[in-house]
């Protein structure tokens, strides 16, 4: 089949040094023992790549695998295999730098040199050892995008010609669908996990009958498996008159924004979400003139949060608005992934239902133990509670 257009760096960006969230998601699914595991597979199977390159190919010095740096242009040595130690492990190859670089341009399609002079660095390598022939090729997905490089290099004048080339090529779309298939199926194992993990969440919704209890398993499913640097959780104490407050918050200004109470008709993006019973999401700049209340112009202001994701938690999934809602902010604007999203639907689905049986279930509590006209302790609560 052909490769879907997904991207290697969509499913698993190597060498990521992004600034870590305010939670670490991996209390029930240890996210990143699984990412480990996949990069220590591909390692491995790209040396068993190299290794076959490097004894099938006269006159191989150096065998390597580039994926892309974290900066446009630029490509990190991933693996290699070679008959000395002067590489180096994650080397940072800079845009437009020696001969390796160009191949993160989109106008090379290859790099074939067989006289290499002191001039044209090979800035993977300690020292400067005497390499004299490098033959490379990018490594390409489906849609053409750039997912790294395959180099051989020698210590041999003109040691390879255009037939190394060909065969670079053919190896280079292997490595690529190698390192699709592995990212991939350690995805795919990761959101499979989460759902389990939602599976077992939704017994727990229906043992419990307390609207507290309800509001505290979402904030523990979410924050044990979906990144964020605040949460809030909002909830209407009295839907009839619209008004409510923020139950629970965790993350930057946490404390400041729990308890904040709120209506309907306050003029904030989260609130939007409860009235109109739809996901909100939105992108900031960032910029103080520019800020968007997410509650109402009374709260306190935090410029660093520059997304939003807002679900909306409804007793029915047809109602105009809702009477809960979970907010997710992050520092890093569109954080989240579809996937990210649909886990936020289904939470959202499951805890609707428990929330409308606990408010159901306190409601005839409530309605057990006082008088319906006073809204007093009735005598038979009265007496049952003497007798305690």
């Amino acid at each position: 089949r052909t490769l879907p257009v997904t991207a290697i760096s969509d499913l698993r960006t190597a060498f990521d040094q992004e600034k870590k969230e305010f939670n670490d998601p991996t209390a029930e699914l240890k996210v990143d023992q699984v990412w480990m595991k996949a990069e220590t597979q591909l390692d491995t199977s790209f040396r068993y790549v190299l290794q076959a390159l490097k004894t099938l190919i006269p006159n191989v010095h150096t065998a390597a695998v580039f994926f892309p740096g974290r900066k446009s242009g630029t490509l990190v040595l991933r693996q290699f295999v070679s008959d000395s130690d002067c590489a180096v492990l994650h080397a940072l190859i800079q845009e437009n730098c020696g001969l390796v670089s160009q191949l993160a341009r989109q106008d090379i399609a290859r790099i074939l040199e067989g006289d290499i002079s002191g001039g044209k660095g090979l800035y993977f390598y300690n020292g400067n050892p005497p390499v004299h022939s490098i033959a490379g090729v990018p490594i390409l997905d489906a849609e053409g995008n750039r997912e790294g490089a395959l180099v051989l290099d020698s210590l041999e004048q003109n040691a390879f010609n255009p037939t190394v080339i060909t065969a670079l090529n053919s190896i280079a779309c292997a490595l690529q669908t190698l390192s699709f298939k592995t990212y991939a199926s350690a995805k795919n194992y990761i959101e499979q996990q989460q759902f389990s993990i939602l599976y077992h969440y939704q017994r727990n919704f229906f043992q419990n009958m307390a609207v507290n209890d309800i509001y505290t398993q979402i904030f523990d499913y979410v924050r044990g498996n979906i990144s964020y640097d605040r949460m809030m959780i909002l909830a209407l104490d009295n839907p009839k008159e619209g008004r409510g407050s923020v139950v629970l918050a965790d993350g930057i200004d946490s404390a400041k924004m729990k308890g904040l109470p709120f209506t309907l008709n306050d003029k904030g993006l989260v609130i939007l979400s409860l009235l109109r019973n739809f996901p909100v999401e939105r992108n900031f700049t960032g910029n103080p003139g520019e800020y968007v209340p997410r509650l109402n112009e009374k709260e306190p202001r935090n410029n660093e949060l520059r997304y939003l994701f807002a679900m909306p938690i409804a007793t029915e999934a047809s109602a105009e608005s809702a009477e809960v809602t979970v907010a997710l902010e992050s520092c890093l604007q569109n954080r989240y992934s579809d996937h990210e999203k649909e886990l936020m639907k289904a939470i959202a689905g499951v805890a609707g239902f428990a929330y409308a049986r606990a408010r159901q279930f306190e409601a005839g509590k409530a309605l057990a133990t006082t008088d319906g006209l006073t809204g007093l302790i009735n005598h038979r609560t009265l007496r049952s509670e003497e007798r305690r």
